[in-house]
C-alpha cells in the first residue's frame, strides 16, 4: 500500500475512533506510527474531535501522545473552547493542567468564560473561575460574559460573574451595558442582580437609551417600574413610559401620559419621535393617538424621514390619512431626496400613492 494511502486510511480511522471514545483503536494506531496531529477536511485534529465530544480518556492518551494543543479548526476551535461547547468539565479540566493551555483563549471571538455563561453552564464557569479566567474579556462587538448572560435571562450565572468581579457597567459597540440587555429581555431577577452590584441606571448607549428606555421599547412593564422604583432618573421617566404605552399599543395610556404633561415630541438618540415608532412599528392606534394629541408631524429623524414618509413605505393608509388631514408635509425629501410619494411607489404601496395624490399633491 502505497504511504499517502496508508496516511489517509490512518487519519480517518484516527479522527473517526476519537470523535467516537474508542481508545483500544487510538492505541494501536498511535503505536504503529499513525499522526496524532492530522488534520480533516475542517482542519480538525484527533484531540479537537475528543475534547468536543467529551472522552476524557482519550484527551488524556492523546496529551500523553504529544496531541498539539495549539492546533485549532474552523469549526471547533481550540481544545479548551471546544470541551466549554459541550460543556464537557472533566475534558477542560484535563486540558486546564497543561502549562501551554490558555484560559482566555477564544472561538469565533468567544472565550470560554464566554461559552459557559452564554449557554448557562454553571459548574463549568465555576472550573473557569477558579483557574482565574478573565471575566471581563471582549468578544464580538465588544460583548462581554455578563452581557451575553443578561441578555439570555441567566440570572444565576449572572451573579456568579459579578461575584468574581464583573463590571456590571462596561458597554458593546452600540453603547449597551448588561442592564440595558437585561431590561430589554424583560428579566426581573438578572435586573436585580446587576442593581444590587450597583449597576448604574442611568448610562447610556450610543442612541441616548438607557435601561428604562429598552424595557420600554419591548414593552417590559415590570422591569420598567422595577428600575423606576431603583433610581432610574426621573427627568426621563415620562418618556419611557410614552414609549411603552406605544410599544404596547395602547391609547388610553398615551392619552393619560399625555395629559399629566409627557412630551410627545421628545427625541432619541435616532431624532426619532413617539409618533415615528408608532409608525415604524406598526402600532396603529398609538399613532392615531398621537396625531389627534397634536403631536409633531413634521419632524425629520436622523435619515431625514417623517412620520409619513414611514407609513407611505409600509401602506399604513389610516395613518397616511390621519397625517394629511393633520397638515403633514407630502412633498418633503429625506437626506436622500426621496419624497413620501417615491417610497410608496418604490414599495409597490400603489393605493398609498392614489392617496397621496387624491390629497392634491403631484408625485414628482
Amino acid at each position: 500500500m502505497k504511504k499517502v494511502e496508508l496516511e489517509r486510511i490512518q487519519r480517518y480511522e484516527m479522527i473517526r475512533a476519537a470523535e467516537k471514545g474508542d481508545l483500544e483503536t487510538i492505541q494501536q494506531l498511535v503505536h504503529t506510527g499513525a499522526n496524532v496531529n492530522c488534520r480533516d477536511y475542517w482542519k480538525a485534529t484527533p484531540l479537537l474531535y475528543a475534547a468536543r465530544y467529551g472522552h476524557p480518556v482519550i484527551v488524556e492518551s492523546l496529551l500523553h501522545s504529544s496531541a498539539n494543543t495549539h492546533l485549532r479548526s474552523r469549526y471547533f476551535g481550540t481544545p479548551l473552547t471546544a470541551a466549554c461547547s459541550g460543556n464537557h468539565i472533566e475534558v477542560v479540566k484535563i486540558l486546564l493542567k497543561q502549562p501551554d493551555i490558555h484560559i482566555n483563549e477564544k472561538q469565533h471571538g468567544k472565550t470560554a468564560v464566554m461559552i459557559a455563561a452564554e449557554n448557562g453552564y454553571g459548574r463549568l464557569l465555576q472550573v473557569l473561575l477558579r483557574h482565574e479566567a478573565d471575566v471581563d474579556a471582549r468578544g464580538p462587538f465588544n460583548v462581554t460574559a455578563l452581557m451575553l448572560a443578561a441578555e439570555k435571562k441567566r440570572h444565576r450565572i449572572t451573579r456568579k460573574l459579578l461575584k468574581a468581579g464583573a463590571n456590571a457597567d462596561l458597554q458593546d459597540w452600540y453603547g449597551k451595558t448588561a442592564l440595558m440587555k437585561a431590561a430589554a429581555s424583560g428579566h426581573e431577577p438578572t435586573v436585580k442582580e446587576l442593581i444590587k452590584a450597583g449597576a448604574n441606571l442611568n448610562v447610556r448607549d450610543q442612541n441616548g437609551n438607557s435601561a428604562a428606555d429598552h424595557a420600554a421599547f419591548h414593552d417590559r412593564q415590570s422591569v420598567l417600574r422595577f428600575l423606576i422604583k431603583n433610581g432610574a432618573d426621573p427627568r426621563y421617566v415620562k418618556e419611557s413610559l410614552l414609549l411603552a404605552a406605544v410599544q404596547s399599543n395602547s391609547p388610553r395610556r398615551i392619552a393619560h401620559l399625555l395629559k399629566n404633561g409627557t412630551d410627545p415630541g421628545k427625541k432619541d438618540g435616532l431624532k426619532r419621535t413617539p409618533l415615528m415608532w408608532a409608525v415604524i412599528l406598526g402600532k396603529e392606534r398609538a399613532a392615531l393617538a398621537l396625531i389627534r394629541a397634536g403631536a409633531r408631524i413634521n419632524s425629520k429623524d436622523f435619515q431625514g424621514c417623517t412620520a409619513l414618509m414611514y407609513a407611505a413605505m409600509d401602506g399604513l393608509n389610516r395613518i397616511v390619512q390621519a397625517l394629511i388631514r393633520r397638515g403633514a408635509r407630502v412633498n418633503l425629501r429625506d437626506r436622500s431626496g426621496e419624497t413620501a410619494v417615491l417610497m410608496a411607489r418604490k414599495n409597490h404601496k400603489h393605493k398609498t400613492v392614489r392617496l397621496l395624490v387624491y390629497a392634491g399633491r403631484k408625485a414628482p
